[in-house]
């Protein structure tokens, strides 16, 4: 059984409802001590609050970025391939219903070394994370304890850039948060169906307020916007 005796005191097993400012992570036998002396306990009267957590992006993990890309209706908008070494990926956003609205993000691991090929090879193709974004990372903390979602450890790592992760056991996906402190946009609405055969909680069918999301009759992977409709086959090779 994993040890948690030495992880941060916030609420058991890692819900954010308190102060993380001595969280420890160890590093080549190393104490670090990420700077996450900005969050601060969410007070309980606005726990239950209307979140302005909005989703920006649908990264879907799969072995062949091209083909896939190929295969979406020529309305979507392909932006240029990108790799990303500290990924070991190649990644291609693509606009589905204009600037405003949710994109979809490509992702294709690139060798067998990095996070995202281990993540390709224990689950396989299909969704990996949902992005979203908020002003304050402080400010939106409630969004995991109204979905009850844990601080995925590499949080500790990307907080001073201004992301965290979350995760839980039995959610079929990361959430990646992003702090946007520019003027907030409005994003389109968003219904995301995933497979059929794989379960989604209750708790995370709403996860943002422009997000959806719901099970496909078929194994397949459907993004709606307005009266525009993709369809994904992740294991497209």
């Amino acid at each position: 059984m994993e040890d948690r005796t030495k992880e941060p005191p916030i609420d058991g097993y890692g819900l954010f409802n308190a102060r993380i400012k001595n969280a420890r992570i160890r590093n080549n036998g190393r104490t670090v001590a990420p700077h996450l002396e900005d969050f601060q306990p969410v007070p309980p009267d606005q726990t239950e609050r209307q979140h302005s957590v909005q989703t920006n992006h649908i990264a879907v993990l799969i072995p062949n970025l091209e083909a896939v890309s190929q295969s979406l209706p020529a309305f979507c908008k392909r932006h240029p391939v990108e790799e990303q070494p500290t990924e070991s990926t190649k990644e291609q956003y693509v606009d589905i219903c204009g600037e405003d609205a949710v994109m979809l993000l490509l992702v294709q691991p690139i060798g067998t070394s990095g996070p995202y090929s281990r993540a390709l090879g224990k689950r396989g193709p299909g969704l990996h994370h949902i992005g979203c974004i908020t002003q304050s990372i402080a400010d939106e903390l409630a969004i995991s304890n109204k979905h009850q979602l844990l601080l995925h450890p590499t949080s500790l790592k990307t907080y001073p850039r201004g992301v965290i992760w979350l995760c839980r056991p039995g959610v079929p996906f990361l959430v990646e948060l992003i702090q946007d402190s520019g003027p907030v946009t409005p994003i389109s609405k968003c219904n995301l169906h995933l497979p059929s055969n794989i379960p989604i909680p209750d708790n995370v069918r709403s996860l943002s307020s422009n997000l959806k999301i719901h099970n496909a009759d078929d194994e397949l992977l459907h993004i709606e916007i307005g009266d525009r409709k993709i369809t994904i086959d992740p294991d497209m090779s």
